[in-house]
């Protein structure tokens, strides 16, 4: 028999419908707009498409309880924006799976710490013998490198770059730890707010130079914080190699269905919309923000995203392997060295 809802059970639809309807539509409209703004006019509507994937949700939500209502409008309405907006979630494919499952050449890992040395120390902890050959730490408490026994082990080399604004007292950090030193190492800061840099580093890895890149852009909470992270994204982009194999990693701060996320080059090491990395407290309105990009020349062998450990996001890593022919390249770069 179909389900009908009593005169009593559509009176309460229709009063949580009065509190809930109009904040969907404006929040859902705005998520919906997104594609079709410049960037000067897209702040607010970046901020809603973000939660996509929950919008679809609550739209397919909205819709049954609209038409258990009997107000066919709003459940189109629901029905059409749920569909609009679960569109480029499902149809994302900007992201590679694991190939050949191994240990590969070299891994990586991000961690944003939340400026929190207990925060710091239980996430080496939960590293062990697992400790990828460069870790990178946003957010990064005053403390030094050489303050943590785990990094001292682990990390010989460490390299830190600084906030400095007129609030010292929440100086912010990030920090590159490797366990051998790159052979080229450049800080690039954009000029609107230099203290958000750029780590740019060379690592050889199978007789192969590969470029491992750092970035934490600005949130976009506020319209200048918007503008500020889409000027760091391009100014990661142009510092990115076109002749060697590189790796992009860090918070940066938008999802993948947002339009500024096509500022960002390369190919996403694992599925975003299996596992979110941020708002760990609020697993359910959690957002896919901390990333790992790889280029050609490089084959995912392992990603996962790590435990809670005491800060509001959870660490993304990853681990490649070198191609076959950036291997071949790499070598005959060796041996041209050696007659030179």
């Amino acid at each position: 028999m179909p389900v009908i809802a009593t005169r009593d059970q559509r009176k309460g639809f229709i009063s949580i419908l009065r509190y809930i309807k109009p904040g969907y539509f404006i929040l859902a409209g705005l998520a919906a707009l997104a594609p079709f703004l410049p960037e000067v006019f897209l702040w607010p509507s970046e901020l809603a498409a973000n939660f996509a994937p929950h919008l679809a949700l609550a739209g397919i939500t909205l819709c049954l309880i609209s038409a258990f209502s009997r107000r066919p409008v709003s459940a189109f309405a629901a029905a059409g924006l749920a569909l609009w907006l679960s569109a480029p979630v499902l149809a994302f494919d900007r992201y590679s799976v694991v190939e050949n499952q191994g240990n590969g050449d070299f891994s990586v890992m991000s961690a944003n710490v939340l400026m929190s040395e207990s925060a710091v120390r239980r996430f080496l902890d939960t590293l062990g013998d697992d400790a990828p050959e460069v870790l990178v730490l946003v957010d990064m408490t005053e403390a030094k490198c050489s303050d943590f026994n785990a990094v001292k082990t682990t990390y010989p080399y460490c390299r830190m770059i600084f906030r400095t604004d007129r609030f010292p007292l929440l100086s912010k950090r990030m920090a590159l730890l490797a366990k051998q030193a790159p052979e080229r190492l450049e800080i690039h800061a954009e000029t609107v707010s230099g203290w958000r840099g750029i780590i740019d580093a060379d690592f050889r890895i199978a007789g192969k130079l590969v470029q491992i890149v750092a970035v934490h852009p600005a949130n976009p909470l506020r319209p200048r914080g918007f503008a500020r992270r889409n000027i760091k994204l391009r100014l990661a982009s142009e510092v990115l190699s076109q002749t060697k194999p590189y790796v992009l990693l860090g918070d940066f701060n938008t999802t993948p269905w947002t339009p500024s996320f096509d500022l960002i080059p390369g190919t996403r090491a694992g599925d975003p919309r299996l596992e979110s990395t941020w708002i760990t407290d609020l697993p359910l309105l959690g957002l896919p923000i901390d990333h790992v990009f790889f280029s050609e020349g490089l084959k995912l062998t392992d990603y996962k995203v790590g435990p809670f450990f005491g800060s509001d996001h959870r660490a993304v890593g990853a681990s490649f392997t070198l191609s076959s022919q950036a291997r071949r390249v790499g070598s005959a770069s060796l041996e041209h060295m050696r007659q030179e």
